[in-house]
């Protein structure tokens, strides 16, 4: 139970918040039935109670560490969601409106009108952001099953891209390093100057917390770029798709061949061959490794000097 306090600290806050989305997690937000529904905890609807009470301390800031907690939770089950800055943005909006209830709240029914109420903006949100969601995972289902992502070690992607440190070029962006980003943590011991993107990394020095569709390829910038089983996998899934963004996904593709100084190489992994016939041989050299026991391949595009 939720001790009346009438102050509560912003971890204390977080705590409920990491609380109430373990809670749900693997839940289907589609879900029609009653049993297993994404639903508050008691301690939540406790919470509330007292919160009605008391001004929330830094209300947009709080908003800003749930919607990037939420958004965690959703990539957990689906790496293959994407939310764009509009879809962020109207997510941060949804839990406004959660906010705004919960000054309004009055009675155990109302709080369980609203819960049920947020989590139709929720639905209704992602279905918009995401509309392949409501076919993948059908309403009488009330728990989804999660397209698994890993990240794997330093050295196994070294193995998979073929990545040579000693013909390696500086500087080096790893496009979708992971939470753990342990490539760009090898690369950089071994004396390289290593940076990663990717949507669930931890902002430091050399890291970059972004999606690779908003992050800005500057032209001419990268001796080395690597992605593997991340930016080249996602294309593919959207080439795949009757409604997937594959020309966006193409743009941003040579995007990043333009970000390539001459000489520079980008190693990523599956391969994309509706794409690759398409390069120019005169500015592009292709080299393919097949990935055992997989029937795909890792593929260096070298930008050649001319």
């Amino acid at each position: 139970m939720v001790t009346h306090n009438s102050a509560f600290s912003e971890e204390t806050l977080h705590q409920f918040v990491r609380k109430q989305l373990r809670f749900n997690s693997g839940k289907n937000i589609f879900y029609s039935g009653e049993e297993n529904k994404p639903e508050f905890l008691q301690e939540t609807c406790d919470l509330i109670e007292i919160l009605q009470k008391n001004l929330f301390p830094e209300r947009e800031k709080m908003i800003e560490f749930t919607v990037d907690k939420v958004l965690s939770e959703f990539y957990k089950v689906n790496q293959y969601y994407h939310f764009d800055k509009n879809a962020q943005s109207e997510l941060k909006q949804v839990y406004r409106d959660l906010l705004d209830d919960i000054t309004s709240v009055s009675k155990e029914t109302d709080i369980a009108a609203m819960a049920e109420k947020h989590y139709s903006r929720l639905q209704q949100w992602l279905q918009r952001t995401n509309p392949f969601a409501a076919s993948l995972y059908p309403e009488d289902v009330s728990v989804v099953d999660e397209v698994v992502c890993a990240e794997y070690s330093a050295e196994m992607q070294m193995e998979i891209l073929g990545l040579n440190l000693s013909t390696m070029v500086g500087p080096v962006l790893d496009v979708g390093c992971g939470a753990k980003a342990q490539l760009v943590t090898h690369l950089t011991k071994a004396g390289f100057d290593a940076s990663g993107i990717d949507r669930n990394a931890e902002p430091g020095a050399n890291l970059k917390k972004t999606d690779w569709m908003d992050f800005s390829f500057v032209p001419g910038h990268w001796g080395t770029i690597i992605s593997n089983l991340g930016f080249s996998n996602h294309f593919r899934h959207h080439h795949l798709r009757n409604d997937g963004d594959y020309l966006d996904y193409a743009r941003k593709y040579m995007e990043i061949l333009q970000s390539l100084k001459p000489g520079g190489a980008f190693y990523y992994a599956p391969d994309l061959p509706f794409i690759e016939s398409y390069l120019d041989p005169q500015k592009y050299r292709i080299t393919k490794r097949e990935i055992p026991r997989t029937g795909f391949f890792s593929v260096k595009i070298e930008f050649i000097i001319i």
